[in-house]
């Protein structure tokens, strides 16, 4: 295995190491879809260092399109995985309520994995450069165009969110995360972009394929940001919603002015309000209603039956 080869086999191990420490940093939550996603994220980066690992040292055409062809599944499915990490991270999961949000974020990925298994979507041919291979874009294909296009939108979609989260965040750990991720994806993206895509459609051959490893910047900054800053290992807004949606009493969240702004599933079988119409209303008009009241006072008798039946249990 040449140079080349071995350090993008190093890569995709370094980038299953993160997914395992973006797994592991969400243990204090429950269920953490945002850990999960940033998982399958450095999942993709590995299969995407991996195929190249065994295409820089592939002896023929033949070979190198087999390993190229997998390493599709890593190169055309991460930006799904970015794009819907960062509405999550940024406190956008509302947007993912629509269907066709979650459509938009990961139809374009599989489109492409399958055009490249049954044509070509990007390169048209390989050139030999030093210990590698370089890929010879299609820039006379509109596939190639399309999928340029979506992967720049949504690199730069990802990058503007995170930016505005940041700048808006009153938390200084989030505008430092930011920050971090700003500058680490961002160079990635730069370097990436300019060696696979920029340089090889202006039919300039200079350096083999080498985004996987570039991307390792981008890696450095999750871990950097998980180990100084705890990324991940707490989300206030992504906790509070998990841990309502499990609670068997009634959960209010409210604004400085006693608005309501959240509200759990048991507020909707108890007191048999409906979310969009009880949302941005005043909690005061609840505390007023005399029939609620008393449904408040039947269920917190209930809540201390309970206590006292358990103390008398553990006393015994």
């Amino acid at each position: 295995m040449n140079p080349l080869s071995l350090i993008n086999l190093i890569s995709a191990t370094i980038y299953i190491y993160l997914a395992i420490s973006c797994h592991n940093a969400g243990k204090l939550e429950l269920e953490s879809k945002i850990n999960r996603l940033f998982s399958l994220l450095c999942v993709c980066f590995s299969i995407w260092g991996f195929s190249f690992a065994f295409m820089h040292s592939a002896t023929s055409k033949a070979e190198i399109e087999i390993w190229y062809n997998i390493s599709s599944i890593g190169w055309c499915m991460f930006c799904g995985f970015a794009v819907h990490s960062i509405l999550l991270m940024t406190g956008k999961e509302s947007w993912l309520k629509m269907k066709w949000v979650l459509f938009a974020i990961y139809a374009p990925g599989v489109i492409f994995i399958l055009r490249e298994f049954t044509g070509s979507l990007y390169a048209v041919d390989f050139i030999r450069i030093g210990y590698g291979f370089s890929e010879k874009p299609n820039v006379g294909g509109i596939w190639f165009w399309i999928f340029v296009l979506h992967q720049t939108g949504s690199e730069l979609f990802g990058l503007f969110l995170l930016f505005v989260w940041g700048r808006r965040s009153l938390i200084i750990r989030e505008k430092k995360q930011a920050k971090v991720m700003i500058i680490t994806t961002s160079a990635s993206l730069v370097l990436a972009f300019t060696s696979d895509i920029l340089l090889p459609a202006l039919d300039i051959f200079i350096v083999p394929s080498l985004s996987p490893i570039f991307i390792l910047i981008w890696g450095y900054g999750i871990w950097y940001s998980i180990s100084r800053y705890k990324f991940m290992s707490l989300n206030l807004a992504f906790t509070v919603d998990e841990i309502s949606s499990r609670m068997r009493d009634l959960f209010f969240v409210l604004d400085q002015d006693l608005n309501i702004i959240k509200i759990n599933n048991r507020v909707v079988d108890l007191l048999g309000f409906e979310e969009r119409d009880i949302l941005n209303s005043s909690f005061l008009n609840i505390i007023k209603n005399k029939t609620l009241i008393s449904e408040f006072h039947s269920i917190t008798e209930n809540i201390e039956s309970r206590l006292e039946i358990d103390d008398a249990f553990n006393t015994a």
